[in-house]
């Protein structure tokens, strides 16, 4: 018998014969065709054998695999699935047999026919291609996607929900990739379409998906036709799976559209101990799921919660399992996006970029409207107590950051910032600061006398305290608790009040240099020679000899002062050689004083006149020879201070011929 007509009679009697003579007969009829078959009979055999496929033995399915080419397998068994009785579980048998990508749209097709065993196999190797692809594995082809489409579309026949996620999977990377084929539209038109009877079908499957649907979920969230779903799922996790989906990808909440559908989600709270703390299932991870993540999950939670638009309650119980976080960077995130009732412990962590950052966001620096006022509130002075803690942290970024704010939010500290609060203080409320520095004057220790002082000289505003001035200035009112060192503070800051007629100030400053004090003294006979230059410059003449180093030197420097406003005709060589007499003087003080001296009117020395070439040799010479190490480094200074001045007139003199 021919070959043919041997596979002819096969087919006739194929149905009837018994599975237990299929594969021999299978075997021999095989290898005969493979020795010198023809196409047409590969084809006719084929068809044949894929009929009752299910039924053959092992070794005969794998021997006709090997014999007869995949594609004419796969051709056949597609034909036979238009027939009016197609063998479904024959089809779904052979494709999980050739476990071959070619072979997915029937393994997807024999699923709405086959039985449980048969099927299942086939369901396996289905699966298994969507999620190479998915892996990026395998690149999908169109009959990959093809059976994505068949599968949605029998759905109601063959059941199986556990292959949808999987098809979503691929439709996703299909979209994202742009591919242009019309199995490639068809799969996309069944997301973006509401009106596909597929699409409800998928949106069923991304709310209701595992970990990876949530993770698809939150890059849909805020576009195309099933964010909705979207925002469903994102709104639920399960397991610490479902909290890593999102947080891997934590920095799409950037996008404001996003992170406006995620602050729609309630984040609910239940009781334990009556303590509220986030329910397991919401948006984002318990306590016990944070300590489970991964460690690029916890950096990423703090920005999340930040961004999503939490309520400072919510966020706080979603967050604060990152305090103690084992991970430096962890907490370092944690920091940019903790609420403000963390953020002192965060200032005191040892590592000093999560202390810095804290300490950065707790301080008020660039925050407007956030300087210091009057009347102190609670919250102010909770926030100066933190001050006070945070100065104390291991870290010295944060110990900065604290003191900085406290000079901030102190208008009697010293330097820009205190002045700054107390010039807006009395731009805003001058009344009240009046209020405040005359009660600080009259009942305030020694200290806060001067500090109230020295911070209105600051801003050139003393006369506010006039009164109270005038009064400490009295040596029988101030003879106690540092009395002396304030009546001088006051009367240097009254020396500075040029223009106020009052004749108070002439009879305080005449009484205060016959003070015992050498430090009042001083101090009046500087601020006669400011306020009366005419009075002042007999009573400077007095005293430019006097016994206490200090005196002297104020008497000398406003004697210079009155002769550089008067061209330096009448008094200066006076001054000159009184300045040159107490830079030799035997005793250190006075020279130190000398020294002193010169480098604070610097301006007014010249290196090319004669008159001052004693004064500046004496004055290098000290810089180097002098035995006591104070005045030693005090010429020094004064030299180079000499030096720096002449240049900078020089340089004023070439631009102004230039």
């Amino acid at each position: 018998m021919g070959l043919r007509d041997a596979v002819t009679a096969a087919r006739v009697s194929w149905d009837t014969l018994p599975a237990t003579d299929l594969g021999p007969l299978a075997v021999v009829l095989v290898d005969r065709i493979a020795a010198n078959g023809q196409p047409e009979t590969q084809q006719l055999f084929a068809t044949t054998c894929v009929a009752r496929w299910h039924d053959l033995d092992d070794a005969a399915r794998q021997r006709l695999i090997d014999a007869i080419p995949r594609t004419v397998l796969i051709g056949a068994a597609e034909d036979l699935l238009e027939t009016a009785a197609p063998p479904h579980d024959a089809a779904a048998a052979l494709a999980a047999d050739l476990a071959d990508p070619d072979a997915i749209r029937l393994a997807a097709r024999s699923l709405t026919g086959a039985g449980r065993r048969e099927g299942d196999r086939a369901a396996e190797l289905v699966e298994s291609i969507f999620r190479g692809v998915a892996a990026g594995r395998l690149i999908p082809g169109d009959s990959v996607l093809a059976a994505a489409v068949d599968l949605i579309e029998g759905f109601e026949k063959h059941g199986r929900r556990e292959l949808l996620p999987r098809i979503v999977e691929l439709a996703a990377s299909v979209t994202a990739s742009g591919r242009a084929s019309p199995a490639a539209s068809e799969l996309s038109a069944l997301l973006s379409d509401p009106n596909r009877s597929g699409h409800r079908l998928l949106r069923s499957t991304l709310r209701r998906g595992d970990a990876a649907m949530r993770g698809l979920a939150w890059r849909w969230l805020c576009t195309g036709a099933l964010k909705t779903a979207a925002l469903d799922r994102v709104a639920r996790a399960a397991d610490v799976a479902e909290h890593e989906a999102i947080l891997a990808s934590w920095h799409l909440v950037f996008r404001p559209a996003r992170a406006a559908m995620l602050a729609q989600i309630d984040l609910k709270t239940r009781s334990i101990e009556d303590a509220a703390v986030l329910r397991p299932d919401g948006p984002l991870p318990d306590e016990r799921a944070v300590r489970e993540l991964s460690v690029e999950a916890r950096r990423g939670l703090g920005p999340l919660a930040a961004a999503s638009g939490l309520r400072p309650a919510l966020r706080r119980l979603a967050l604060e399992p990152m305090l103690a976080d084992p991970d430096t960077q962890a907490r370092a995130v944690f920091a940019r996006a903790a609420s403000a009732s963390d953020l002192p412990d965060l200032c005191l962590d040892a590592d000093e970029r999560v202390a810095r950052t804290a300490a950065l966001r707790w301080s008020s620096t660039g925050v407007d409207g956030a300087s210091f006022r009057i009347p102190v509130r609670a919250s102010e002075r909770a926030r100066s107590r933190l001050g006070d803690l945070i100065r104390r942290a291991p870290t010295a970024w944060a110990r900065r950051i604290a003191l900085d704010e406290s000079a901030r939010r102190d208008p009697w500290a010293h330097g820009v910032a205190g002045r700054l609060v107390l010039r807006r203080w009395l731009r805003d409320e001058p009344e009240s600061l009046l209020g405040v520095a005359r009660s600080r004057m009259r009942a305030g220790h020694a200290l806060e006398r001067i500090q109230t002082i020295t911070s209105l000289r600051r801003i050139r505003r003393s006369d506010l305290i006039l009164d109270e001035l005038i009064a400490l200035a009295r040596l029988d009112e101030t003879a106690l608790d540092g009395g002396l060192r304030v009546a001088a503070t006051a009367i240097a800051a009254i020396g500075e009040m040029q223009g106020i007629d009052d004749p108070r100030i002439a009879a305080v400053l005449e009484d205060a240099t016959a003070s015992r004090d050498v430090r009042v003294r001083a101090n009046a006979i500087e601020a006669i020679a400011a306020l009366d230059p005419k009075r002042g410059r007999d009573a400077l003449l007095a005293v430019r000899s006097d016994a206490e180093h200090r005196v002297r030197a104020n008497a000398v420097r406003g004697l210079l002062r009155a002769a550089d406003r008067e061209g330096g005709v009448r008094y200066e060589p006076v001054v000159i050689e009184s300045i040159e007499e107490m830079l030799h003087d035997e005793r250190p003080m006075h020279r130190l004083a000398a020294a002193w001296l010169t480098e604070r009117e610097s301006r007014v020395i010249s290196c090319g006149e004669p008159r001052w070439e004693g004064v500046i040799t004496r004055v290098g010479e000290m810089s180097s020879e002098e035995m006591d190490e104070r005045v030693r480094r005090r010429a020094a200074r004064s030299a180079l201070r000499v030096i720096a001045s002449n240049r900078t007139r020089a340089g004023d003199a070439v631009k102004a011929v230039a």
